[in-house]
């Protein structure tokens, strides 16, 4: 019997949480971190390749770093202020305006592809049909790297910030069937911050690698 699913905020459409990242980035334009994040950093490093996708990129700057040290990169985007500053720091890399749920990348090419934490804003049904784009675009035996939320979370987001899905870790682990993917990490990071209330970050670190071709 399948575990409850997952733990939502609240349901959205997928048009407003589109609609949500361009309001952060407009409202906010720094929302995103002007450095590389050190899970993706890591990675890169531990599962060297040639060409590396991030889902929901930003600024550009896990891509920028990428570049920096040898990677050919891509991704996608669905807010356009992050996606016109990311275009202005890679001249020519292949950035596309859109969702993962819609992915129009091409199969079995890259590497690794790399998520902080941009498709915990999906919906279960959404992130699902990403997840078999993530999949599709990846080489067989390319690594993917996701970083949702997790229902252990208490401390709120930023009010700009679209809501979020908190996932339950049972129901995490059957996004990833062993019929299909190799998990060579899966850690929960809980961290505690010094502000009144509720105060408690909850995240995934989940590496999986992709098994035999689609």
């Amino acid at each position: 019997m399948d575990s409850p699913p997952i733990y939502t905020m609240m349901g959205t459409p997928r048009s407003a949480v589109d609609a949500g990242w361009e309001h952060a980035y407009t409202e906010y334009p720094r929302f995103a971190a002007e450095y590389p994040w050190s899970d993706v950093v890591d990675t890169l490093t531990q599962f060297p390749g040639e060409r590396v996708y991030e889902v929901g990129f930003g600024g550009g700057h896990n891509l920028l770093w990428a570049r920096q040290h040898g990677w050919e990169v891509a991704g996608c985007e669905i807010a356009e202020t992050p996606h016109r500053i990311a275009c202005e720091k890679l001249d020519g890399a292949d950035l596309r305006l859109e969702s993962m749920v819609d992915c129009s990348a091409p199969s079995s090419s890259y590497d690794v592809v790399v998520d902080r934490a941009a498709l915990t804003c999906l919906s279960p049904k959404d992130l699902k049909r990403a997840l078999f784009h993530v999949r599709r675009i990846l080489k067989p035996g390319g690594v993917f790297f996701f970083n949702p939320y997790g229902n252990l979370q208490t401390k709120p987001f930023p009010d700009v910030m679209p809501p979020v899905t908190l996932w339950e870790e049972r129901a995490t682990r059957q996004l990833f069937p062993d019929t299909k993917w190799e998990t060579i990490v899966f850690e929960h990071v809980i961290v505690h911050y010094d502000i009144v209330g509720p105060n408690r970050e909850h995240t995934y670190r989940i590496r999986v690698r992709k098994i035999g071709r689609d």
